[in-house]
């Protein structure tokens, strides 16, 4: 494959993480996928950790990324962050967003 003779690669970090670093000329791409766990906020003490132990580890992927890298996260959050602005979304949300704010909107 040429991708891979090129010297791109790929690695399934865990189950809902997968990561593939990509080169290109004049840059090196490294793309993370994920599928996050359904909202954390129905409380069941497994269920939460599941949850933490996801972020500590899409955490740790993105850390350990070469830092020279073009960065692309993308997948599914299960997050709804809902139409209210803040500072921290810097008006990328706009106020045309249905539902409200779920916990895993929070933490996006």
């Amino acid at each position: 494959m040429a991708w891979k003779d090129s010297g791109s690669q790929w690695e399934a970090v865990s189950p809902r993480i997968v990561t593939a670093r990509i080169e290109c000329r004049p840059v090196r791409i490294t793309i993370i996928a994920v599928y996050a766990p359904i909202d954390r906020s129905n409380g069941l003490k497994n269920y939460i950790e599941t949850c933490d132990e996801f972020d500590k580890t899409l955490q740790a992927t993105t850390d350990k990324t070469h830092k020279s890298d073009m960065i692309m996260l993308m997948g599914d959050f299960n997050a709804r962050v809902g139409v209210e602005q803040t500072n921290t979304t810097g008006g990328t949300v706009g106020n045309h967003s249905i539902d409200k704010q779920n916990q895993n909107g929070r933490q996006l």
